[in-house]
């Protein structure tokens, strides 16, 4: 447990898995300032770099309203859900994989980025509620990309780019 104080309130905190998440306020007002520091130190959503062992990493091709980009696999993280209970999640949606959460790689403000290594590039099947929206003009379409190309593509989330070069870190 941690202590700290922020304004004059005492703040308890836990810290057990490397993010910080208030779990008790000395006041109401403090109330209100957690669920303010919540919003800002709880990651919102949680990506996957799903890396094979051919050298290639999944992405999410989009083309959406002219604009063609890649997206690295992962979304919101539900009330309750860990961001690492999401990542699995949302990969086994988007991409119709099962996989083991190597490390976290990276953090870009409300974003978590991890990297899973699989054994060969397995067929990706996109599904969950891109599927539902997936057309024209709007299109999603899992694909693998060797690594050295991928970082030269316009990856999205923003911050993407960096947390990809660290995933040999």
């Amino acid at each position: 447990m941690i202590r700290r104080r922020v304004q004059g309130l005492r703040i308890y905190a836990d810290r057990t898995d490397g993010l910080l998440r208030p779990v008790r306020w000395a006041s109401e007002r403090g109330a209100r300032l957690s669920r303010a520091l919540s919003a800002v130190r709880r990651p919102q959503r949680a990506r996957v770099f799903v890396v094979s062992t051919t050298g290639s990493i999944a992405l999410i091709e989009r083309k959406k309203r002219g604009l063609h980009y890649w997206a690295v696999p992962g979304g919101g993280i539900e009330p309750g859900e860990s961001p690492e209970v999401a990542a699995k999640r949302e990969i086994l949606e988007e991409l119709g994989l099962e996989v083991s959460l190597e490390r976290l790689v990276d953090r870009q403000g409300s974003q978590v980025f991890y990297v899973a290594n699989v054994s060969a590039e397995h067929d990706l099947l996109l599904g969950g509620p891109e599927q539902l929206r997936n057309g024209p003009g709007n299109s999603y379409q899992p694909v693998w990309v060797p690594i050295r190309v991928a970082a030269t593509l316009w990856l999205r989330p923003p911050g993407a780019a960096e947390a990809l070069a660290r995933i040999h870190d």
